[in-house]
């Protein structure tokens, strides 16, 4: 009778035992699935906000170029004013002919 019980106990007991390593193992894998699906979110928008600063940048770049650019061309402007001022027409009907 003892070793139907020792047995009895035994199985009872690993009984337990496989359980909670099956409720560890729906766990483990929960965990690991909500971080898988955590990165896969996570990378393409670290990726997307590294483009946006390398983009901002460029942007930055590319305004001053503009900036530097209108200048250089008002200053065309003004030198083709000044050298165009340099010289006069003189039309026919100005003098009375």
């Amino acid at each position: 009778m003892a070793l139907t019980s020792s047995r009895a106990k035994r199985s009872s007991h690993s009984h337990v035992l496989s359980q909670t390593l099956a409720k560890r193992v729906v766990s483990v894998m929960f965990f690991l699935g909500l971080l898988i699906v955590t990165v896969a979110l996570v990378v393409p928008i670290i990726k997307i906000l590294t483009n946006n600063v390398v983009l901002a940048q460029q942007n930055r770049v590319l305004e001053k170029r503009i900036l530097d650019l209108e200048q250089e061309l008002l200053t065309l402007r003004k030198e083709r004013l000044l050298f165009l001022s340099q010289f006069e027409t003189v039309r026919m009907e100005d003098y009375g002919q």
